[in-house]
Order: C-alpha cells, then structure tokens, then sequence
C-alpha cells in the first residue's frame, strides 16, 4: 500500500476506532514542513469547542503498516495516541498570542542551517557555525508530549518587537521552561537498562563522554547557544571541551585531549547520524571545540581550531 492509498484508508476509517463524540467532528488531513524540510503528513479532528487541536503525525504509522503491522491496529495506535495527545494539551477556547501571553513561553532552538535553508527568510533568526538559532513558543507541556510553534517574522511584526528583543527573551525563559540534565554516559545507558547508577565524583572523573539536554528530552540541544549552560558545563569539565550533534535534542560533551583524532570523531559523528538519527531529528556532521577562556563555540577540523562566534 502506498502512503497516499493508507492516509485514505485512515480518513476513511479512523473514526471508527474513536469514542462516539468525535463522530461528527470535522477530520483534516495536512502536510506540514517540519525540522530539516522534512515534509510530514498529520490528522486532526476540529471540535467547536476547541481552536488547538492535536496533530498526529502518519508517517510513523505508515512505517509500521510497512513492516507488517495491519492496518487496523495502527488506526486503534493513531486513536489511543490521539486521546492521549487530546489529554496532554491545555485547550482554550480562544488563543491569546499576544505578546504579553507568549513572552514567557518563548524558548530557543537550534537546528541545522543547510537543511532549513527554506524556512530562514521567512523567520527571524541567528547564526551559529553551521547551525542556526530559531525561537518557539511552548503551547504545552508535559511528562509524555511537548508542543511548541515557530516564531515567524508575521507573529514577530505583530508582537512589534525587535529580534534582538526575542532573542532575549527566550533566553531568558530557557531555565524557568526546561531543565537542564548533564551526566556522564554511562548514566544514560544504565536509565535505558534499568540497571541502578551511583553518580559520584568518581565516576564524573573516570568518565570522558556526557550527555547534555533536558529533563523533558525537547530540543536538548538548544544549549548551544545558551552561554550559561555552556559555562556552566564548561566548569564540570574543568575547561575547554568538544561537542558531537547528536541530535536537536540532546549533545554529546567529551573531554577535550591532546591525542584526539579529530578526523576520527567526524567519521563516528557521520556514522551514528546516518544510522541512527531520524532526518528530522538530524543535527549536523560537524565536530565543536568550546573555547572556555573566549567562551566561543567553532567547529573543529582536524586540529585546527577555527575561530567561532563569540556568545554574548
């Protein structure tokens, strides 16, 4: 079955997988460009009651019916994790996006510049290496699903502020909305197994690969443009150290050596994201130094230290 036969099928056919008070609701099927150009399919189902509404993606669901799931129960997956989503947002009947209700929920992402070259006209944004810096404003949140939107440069004409005025403000924000989480490697591998860690200074010393992003695990890797963060890491590391991308949401920190083989780590950083990052989730293939003294982020090639922009 191809993607457009199965998006047919779920318009169709979902609601009879659904609680009988979504039966006369309205069911919009949308494409929608997310992080890296990727072009998405999403369902939704309009209530009147509601002018947010969750946005299920197919494209996940297609990939299962693919590998051989039936297509009944990825519509009976799409419909539980509809009502869970349902669950998880905070509707209000009329949306206030002015800017004195979304000042506080703005926070600061960064992604890949190449692959969202499209999308940088048309928003307000900063460059970083080959990154870029965009502001979102949190919707909701919880332990289970995030939501945010991208701050254009309309919202930001509307708002009748300056960039530098958007950008400051979601820096601001950034610890008051997400918590941050640093710990060595092997921590995380031991949470995905199930097996207790005891983080001890020992171990942090013993250790030369750490993981930094943040509690709710969305868009981890925003920290990058986050000075403080960056200090801040940059003292628990007792100086100068290197980034691999792991993805948009999460970094991978490592103890910068003299006998590093820089060439080397850019081949694992190529590897790992050709194999197991997702498109949308895909960051960069470059390798980072921070520079604690100028506090300034560059990307490393071989062993020469290119000078980057300074954070302010």
């Amino acid at each position: 079955m191809l993607l457009n036969d199965y998006i047919e099928q779920v318009r169709l056919h979902i609601k009879e997988y659904l609680p009988e008070e979504f039966q006369d609701v309205e069911l919009i099927l949308q494409e929608q460009r997310k992080n890296n150009d990727m072009l998405l399919h999403g369902m939704s189902l309009k209530s009147p009651d509601r002018n947010i509404c969750p946005l299920i993606y197919l494209d996940d669901y297609y990939e299962l019916h693919q590998s051989g799931m039936a297509a009944e129960d990825t519509f009976r997956l799409i419909s539980k994790n509809y009502l869970i989503a349902l669950d998880n947002v905070k509707f209000q009947k009329d949306m206030n996006f002015s800017y004195d209700h979304m000042k506080d929920k703005l926070f600061l992402c960064v992604v890949n510049a190449e692959k969202n070259q499209k999308v940088l006209d048309s928003v307000p944004h900063q460059r970083i290496e080959d990154l870029v810096v965009l502001h979102r404003c949190l919707i909701h949140s919880s332990n289970h699903h995030s939501g945010s939107i991208l701050v254009n440069n309309k919202l930001l004409d509307e708002w009748g502020i300056s960039e530098e005025t958007l950008h400051e403000q979601a820096l601001r924000n950034m610890d008051r909305l997400f918590t941050p989480e640093f710990h060595p490697i092997e921590y995380n591998i031991s949470k995905m197994m199930g097996i207790p860690y005891h983080e001890t200074e020992a171990a942090w010393r013993a250790s030369d690969m750490f993981v930094l992003t943040n509690k709710q695990g969305y868009y981890g890797a925003s920290y990058l443009c986050c000075p403080d963060i960056l200090k801040w890491v940059s003292e628990r590391m007792g100086g100068d150290f290197l980034v691999l991308p792991s993805s948009i949401d999460e970094i991978i920190i490592l103890r910068q050596k003299d006998d590093m083989d820089i060439s080397e780590l850019q081949e694992i950083v190529e590897s790992v994201n050709q194999t197991a990052v997702s498109d949308i989730e895909y960051l960069s293939d470059s390798v980072y130094h921070y520079d604690n003294r100028d506090q300034a982020l560059s990307i490393l090639e071989e062993n020469d230290m290119q000078q980057g922009m300074r954070l302010q």
